[in-house]
């Protein structure tokens, strides 16, 4: 197509158009008025409108000081706005390279991620959709923005590369701390991040979160290496979701440090469950049973040697919880032993009288006999007998399974 020149206040529609070639000529003054260098490929003057879609323009050349493809002014009654759309500029010649001089706004369709400004001087190749990116650090969510820094920056825990349409979240293990910016950041070994995140706020596998104290930040310190026979394999493990291996046990989810179970099968491995429960293991469905989520079902308390049900016991033997004697066996129990003793006593009582010629022995067996209080010593054996079977339970004490084994079924 040859150069097109309008001089009135029409609306300009050019649709599916080349424009390739064209030199521009010296316009009369008389025809234009203020404006008498050379015209561009497509000079438009006064007009109301212009809407240009499918078009290129192509080697066009103005050495006169005016631009090489189009020349816009709009006239002061003009209700329309102008509008380019899928058009490209390449190898056009001008000086100052100036390719579109638009004196009245201009608007540019293109795509997200991108822009135009709408008026003055627009220069070397240039494309309706592709327009100019925005900048690194800012994103664009529309086709009609008329600035680099687009829509807006970057949001923290992203970033926007040159021509960015939708910010990007930083990677597992990268940040970016502040707004506007272009790329992510590393976290400091062997701290490590979430998918979008703006600081480095939890471990890498094989560590676990201890923070020194409330902070805004976290530093390498604050990141340990996970204690023998505990999991931190889970990503973000904290001191409070540290796994137990099985075998193992710890009082609280407030302590990192590990006690063995002698051989017991009732230590179960946590994987990272206690997440959620209290440091008392209280179940938050159940804020009346005590659970440890380190224990068997049935077992709790340390080493997980505490039974949950009143009529069973921790037997070292079977190394977990066993079912009591019932009521009839415990009570032969107690009646055998409490008649056996009975009838001794009664025995050496019974001697003692009869023996008349050891009249001063006698005397002296009976005194002492006495003197003995058996009743006093019979309540201290069986106190004794009760404070040893809640050792384990109330004070964590531990003794040997032969021995705290049956007082759980005897007297008590």
């Amino acid at each position: 197509m040859s150069c097109l020149t309008f001089a009135s206040p029409f609306d300009v529609t050019v649709t599916d158009s080349a424009f390739e070639g064209c030199s521009a000529r010296e316009l009369p003054e008389l025809v234009f008025g203020h404006f008498r260098s050379g015209a561009a490929a497509l000079h438009l003057d006064r007009i109301n409108s212009l809407q240009l879609s499918g078009s290129s323009f192509t080697r066009n050349k103005n050495s006169y000081g005016a631009p090489s493809a189009i020349f816009l002014e709009a006239s002061t009654t003009a209700s329309v706005a102008s509008l380019i759309r899928d058009t490209t500029f390449e190898s056009n010649i001008a000086q100052l390279d100036v390719t579109i001089r638009a004196l009245s706004p201009l608007g540019f369709l293109c795509r997200l991620g991108s822009w135009m400004h709408r008026t003055g001087d627009f220069y070397g190749n240039l494309s309706a959709p592709d327009c100019y990116p925005c900048a690194a650090g800012s994103f664009g969510r529309s086709r009609n923005l008329t600035d680099r820094s687009c829509s807006d920056q970057c949001p923290d825990g992203h970033f926007c590369g040159e021509g960015t349409f939708e910010p990007t979240p930083c990677a597992p293990g990268t940040v970016s701390p502040t707004r506007g910016q272009s790329a992510c950041s590393f976290c400091p070994h062997p701290l490590s991040s979430a998918r979008g995140s703006a600081r480095c706020s939890i471990c890498m596998r094989g560590f676990y979160l201890r923070p020194r104290g409330p902070q805004a930040a976290f530093s390498a310190e604050d990141c340990q290496a996970c204690p023998p026979h505990a999991d931190c394999s889970s990503f973000n493990t904290t001191l409070r979701s540290l796994g137990v291996d099985p075998g193992f046990w710890r009082a609280s989810t407030a302590t990192s440090r590990l006690y063995a179970c002698d051989d017991s099968d009732t230590c179960i491995s946590s994987g990272g469950a206690t997440r959620g429960l209290t440091p008392r293991h209280l179940d938050p469905s159940n804020s009346s049973v005590e659970k440890s989520p380190y224990c068997a079902e049935g077992h709790s308390g340390p080493l997980c040697k505490l039974c949950l049900d009143d009529d069973h016991y921790f037997s070292g033997a079977n190394g977990r919880c066993v079912a009591c004697p019932d009521l009839s066996t415990r009570f032969a129990i107690f009646a055998a032993v409490a008649g056996g003793a009975a009838i001794v006593l009664a025995g050496l009582y019974m001697a003692t009288l009869r023996i008349s010629a050891c009249g001063a022995i006698a005397q002296r067996l009976r005194t002492m006999l006495a003197s003995t209080g058996i009743q006093a010593k019979g309540k201290i054996v069986i106190s004794f007998f009760q404070v040893c079977s809640s050792l384990s339970s109330v004070y964590g004490v531990r003794l040997h399974s032969g021995f705290s084994g049956p007082l759980s079924c005897g007297f008590i």
